[in-house]
């Protein structure tokens, strides 16, 4: 359920990204801890950010179905995790928006294992532990826990 919470969080703009941070006047580094580029907020960490742009490619090329990747495409991140659901089939959207929120929630650890243990793996590393967890979800017959 925590997954569930926080794609709510992120979709309102509310997780406790460097804009945030900012509002509350928190100590924090205002740049995006996954790509030292850009600002962080929860639109540039899970839509705008290169490191999460690259995840969602290797995902995509492993899972072999095409879909848009957040960040070339002008769209908050529930305008196109809905886009991108259309690109299966009905009976796999449920599937496709378990597995939506199980990779925002593995980049938004990844961020606060940078951010809080200093702790850094690599898009096609964090790609492949995504992997490893969708067939530990499936095997535990909870890959579709939220409806």
């Amino acid at each position: 359920m925590k997954e569930c919470f926080f794609i709510w969080l992120a979709v309102k703009g509310r997780c406790l990204t460097g804009d945030n941070l900012a509002k509350r006047g928190w100590p924090h580094d205002p740049l995006c801890a996954l790509c030292s580029i850009d600002m962080e907020d929860c639109h540039h960490l899970l839509v705008k950010c290169p490191y999460t742009n690259r995840v969602w490619s290797l995902l995509r090329d492993r899972i072999n179905v095409h879909f848009d990747i957040p960040g070339r495409l002008d769209l908050s991140l529930a305008d196109w995790w809905q886009l991108a659901r259309t690109r299966f089939q009905t009976h796999y959207s449920k599937a496709f928006d378990t597995f939506f929120m199980l990779v925002c929630w593995l980049v938004w650890k990844e961020r606060n294992a940078r951010v809080f243990d200093q702790k850094f793996n690599t898009a096609d590393l964090l790609s492949a532990d995504i992997k490893e967890e969708v067939a530990v979800w499936r095997a535990a017959g909870i890959f579709q826990f939220c409806e």
